[in-house]
């Protein structure tokens, strides 16, 4: 396999221009997902109040000097935010935050598919690699390769203990656990065997296969009769209340319009989520200007990768509204806003989803991405299940064994 060279920079050391350029060159080469596009990234730099201890890793082709390597040569691309932090009185951890900053109001914005961004194995320059077998280069080898190279041989990572990736699909996860400890990627098998790869937080996650035309014939009585009853009975309650013509529905594509839906209609959103666990991000000021960042960015940005939202009006007054993020070949639901109505047999989220999913349809994407999380509607409207979860990479320490050690104890009394 070829190894790329792997470099680990300060941000305050790269200029952000430059970036800027490579990642936009990379991202075109890659799988293309919203949450790695510079639209995404770059807004998310843009909140960060400063970019000391801020770390850029880069994977290059190493064929080429790493002076004069051609933007064709990048081969992936990671920001690393570092934090130290102490639990439970005892342990002390020096982290490294993959795209997020352990700052929990930073951190609200939900990054999703969390991962380095990584050229596609068809899209890597292999021009000047002389040897045949490496022209087969995954993105699950440039992936393994950075991972090796920052647990073992970059000054910068040394003193780390703590590696952290949320919000991640587990597949490559497990993948890139068996790669670095089996040793048929790496000769540092002993050293790599010697970190904790950890799972937590497990969530389910749903998309559906807008290219299945036999399933979405007739969506979505073909996966579900009850919500498609629900559906049909909302439409014709709503008009039947407020008139055949009444209820419209809005494909919203202009930054600006998006950003006045998310300003005006958010207060749904808020009192929906308000004494949960999660509260609604509108409430953070920090979510709010990325969210504004990201409309902004999208005016200058690639079409094929932008905010898009959805609304569904009755007699001209908004009644909700999805956003998300349309890329290559999917939109990604992130959040919906859905005035709430006192008779239950009126589902207006339902509606506006399945409104939503024959849009999509027609802009010829492959998904309807309905990311992480647990939710009826969710499994009611998908086909294709996925895992994701918040991945640690945990050096070998005493007070780590502890840890785990007593919050095992814990479980067990509390179980008896």
């Amino acid at each position: 396999m070829l190894n790329p060279t792997i470099q680990v920079i300060p941000l305050s050391d790269y200029p952000l221009d430059k970036l800027e350029q490579e990642w936009n060159s990379l991202f075109n080469r890659s799988a293309g997902c919203f949450f790695l596009s510079w639209n995404w990234i770059g807004s998310w730099l843009s909140i960060l109040p400063t970019f000391d201890d801020v770390y850029v890793v880069r994977a290059v082709n190493c064929s080429h000097s790493l002076n004069g390597y051609a933007l064709d040569d990048l081969l992936g691309f990671g920001i690393f935010c570092e934090t130290k932090v102490r639990r439970h009185g005892f342990v002390k951890s020096k982290q490294w935050h993959l795209h997020r900053t352990g700052n929990e109001k930073l951190d609200q914005i939900w990054i999703e598919y969390n991962d380095f961004l990584l050229a596609e194995t068809t899209a890597v320059n292999t021009e000047t690699i002389s040897n045949t077998k490496n022209k087969n280069l995954s993105s699950q080898q440039i992936r393994t390769s950075m991972w090796q190279s920052l647990l073992t041989s970059q000054p910068h990572t040394q003193n780390v203990d703590e590696f952290i990736v949320n919000v991640a699909q587990t597949k490559w996860f497990e993948q890139l656990q068996s790669d670095l400890i089996s040793g048929s990627t790496t000769d540092l098998t002993n050293d790599l065997g010697r970190f904790k790869y950890l799972t937590s937080s497990r969530q389910p996650g749903y998309k559906l296969d807008l290219k299945d035309n036999d399933l979405m014939e007739h969506f979505p009585k073909t996966i579900s009769k009850s919500t498609y009853n629900h559906i049909k009975r909302t439409f014709s309650k709503l008009k039947e209340l407020n008139g055949e013509s009444s209820v419209t529905f809005d494909i919203v594509t202009a930054p600006k319009q998006i950003d006045v839906l998310l300003t005006n209609f958010c207060t749904w959103h808020i009192n929906k989520w308000k004494n949960t666990n999660t509260p609604s991000g509108f409430l953070n000021e920090q979510f709010a200007n990325f969210h504004k960042l990201v409309c902004i960015n999208a005016e200058c940005d690639n079409e094929a990768t932008t905010p898009i939202a959805f609304s569904i009006s009755v007699d001209g007054c908004v009644k909700g509204f999805i956003y998300g993020f349309k890329d290559k070949s999917s939109f990604h639901f992130y959040l919906s806003s859905i005035e709430p109505n006192s008779d239950n047999k009126i589902k207006v989220g339902l509606l506006l989803q399945s409104m939503a999913i024959e849009a999509c349809r027609n802009m010829s994407l492959n998904y309807y991405d309905f990311l992480a999380g647990e939710a009826s509607y969710k499994s009611k409207l998908s086909n294709i299940h996925t895992s994701f979860a918040n991945l640690t990479i945990q050096k070998a320490k005493f007070s780590f064994n502890l840890e785990r050690f007593l919050s095992r104890a814990k479980s067990f009394l509390v179980i008896k």
